[in-house]
């Protein structure tokens, strides 16, 4: 993501959390300050129960370069 997007350009990543206890949103959000990007805003909501699967949660982080 790096190489292709240009200086000042932003992006958004859509990160499901799950019910276990790992911050994936976190996680996702330091590796990117690691590779110089710059966090605008996390939005985080909480999704509708669904009879399969484990996310309840998404996070969109917004991403600068």
């Amino acid at each position: 993501m790096r190489r292709v997007l240009k200086p000042r350009a932003k992006a958004a990543i859509i990160i499901g959390t799950e019910y276990i206890a790992i911050l994936n949103d976190q996680i996702i959000q330091q590796i990117a300050e690691e590779n110089s990007f710059k966090t605008i805003t996390t939005i985080k909501r909480e999704l509708q129960k669904i009879t399969t699967g484990n996310i309840r949660e998404e996070s969109i982080i917004i991403l600068e370069k």
